[in-house]
């Protein structure tokens, strides 16, 4: 038997030596070795096992560690994904604020103007009644008026609504007679 335990040891000696080695520092006896040998062949195939199991989790756990981050990061993503979504549906709601405040000025704006048309037109009526009466009253007296020339001066039936704002009386020019402006300077003299 010991005859084996020599041929095993003549190929590749040195794990003995360093057993032996280990043996005489550590300063333990023959039957020290072989008790815990004995030991450790009971223990070895178990903490073998023990050690590939923790191994192995230690694998799944990183696995799932990574899975984790990536979900983390996906997550991530798609929270800045919202988070711009949510500023360019800002900026929408604002340019439209912004429409909706310029329409309703121009609303209010065209409601003023349609409020105050039916003054402006009473208005202009009352010039156009107060034109004709002096108009009616040169031509009863066969003067024209001084600084209007022989203009026309129109009635308000005259006026269409693309002729607005109705303030401005309108004038269209003709040319003067040269006895009426004879007339009305003999009569400055």
């Amino acid at each position: 038997m010991y005859r084996i335990y020599i041929l095993q040891i003549k190929d590749n000696p040195w794990p003995y030596v360093s057993l032996t080695r280990l043996i005489h520092e550590a300063r333990i006896g023959d039957s020290e070795v072989v008790e815990l040998l004995r030991i450790a062949n009971g223990y070895l195939p178990r903490i073998r096992l023990e050690y590939d199991r923790v191994k192995e989790e230690l694998k799944l756990s990183k696995a799932e560690l990574n899975s984790w981050k990536a979900a983390t990061s996906n997550e991530a993503r798609v929270y800045q994904d919202f988070c711009d979504r949510n500023l360019e549906l800002k900026k929408r709601e604002d340019e439209l604020q912004q429409n909706i405040d310029e329409m309703e000025n121009k609303k209010a704006e065209i409601q003023k103007a349609t409020t105050d048309l039916p003054r402006h037109l009473a208005e202009l009526q009352e010039n156009n009644t107060y034109c004709n009466n002096l108009n009616l009253e040169v031509k009863q007296d066969g003067l024209s008026l001084p600084g209007v020339g022989s203009r026309k001066i129109y009635d308000t039936a005259e006026i269409s609504d693309a002729n607005l704002p109705i303030h401005n009386i309108m004038f269209q020019e003709y040319p003067e007679p040269a006895s009426s402006t004879n007339t009305i300077q003999q009569e400055r003299r």
